[in-house]
């Protein structure tokens, strides 16, 4: 164990660390909204289910460390080759008007700076994705089964994500982006 806390990690690490720590913290608070819903003991094994299928996806993908690798390929990382990110805007606006960008490879201190900055959620993790999904799981129609890839890729990808400056994450009530009630079931 002193072994682990004497090898320093390299920049590269943290950085992919830090982005595993965000997606865990995602699953971390469905699964805790899940165990806090009132559901019948059929859409609780249901939710687990997909809790574990989540698991194993995100296993898969290495929990999307590569957005934040920036030797990764250019379309799967979200900072340039030397390690700059740069301010997607809020969920509502196309991009950042003020132009905000860091380099968290650069420095220890920007590399705190960086924790600041939010992994925003289009379509809203708490007020939209998951009572919406809790209600699918309550909901599906016989012969139908809840879109387990299309709520992944709403929790968890850069479909749904936008890297925000603290400075330009609006905190008010996303009314425009909604889970798309077509793509609930299979």
């Amino acid at each position: 164990m002193l072994i682990k806390k004497l090898i320093k990690k390299s920049k590269f690490q943290v950085m992919k660390e830090s982005m595993k720590g965000r997606i865990r913290g995602y699953l971390w608070k469905s699964k805790e909204f899940i165990e806090k819903s009132k559901l019948s003991l059929k859409c609780q094994k249901e939710c687990q289910l997909i809790i574990s299928l989540f698991k194993s996806k995100l296993n898969n993908n290495d929990y999307f460390s590569h957005y934040f690798d920036r030797t990764s390929q250019k379309e799967d990382r979200l900072c340039d080759n030397r390690g700059w990110f740069s301010c997607q805007g809020a969920f509502n606006k196309k991009f950042c008007k003020m132009s905000h960008t860091i380099n968290p490879y650069s420095s220890k201190d920007s590399r705190v700076l960086f924790s600041t900055w939010n992994l925003d959620h289009k379509v809203e993790k708490s007020r939209e994705f998951l009572p919406q999904s809790v209600k699918a799981i309550k909901e599906c129609p016989p012969g139908k089964q809840v879109n387990v890839n299309y709520f992944y890729s709403l929790l968890f990808t850069s479909e749904n994500l936008k890297l925000v400056d603290i400075r330009c994450h609006a905190k008010e009530r996303h009314s425009t982006e909604l889970v798309d009630k077509e793509k609930t079931y299979i």
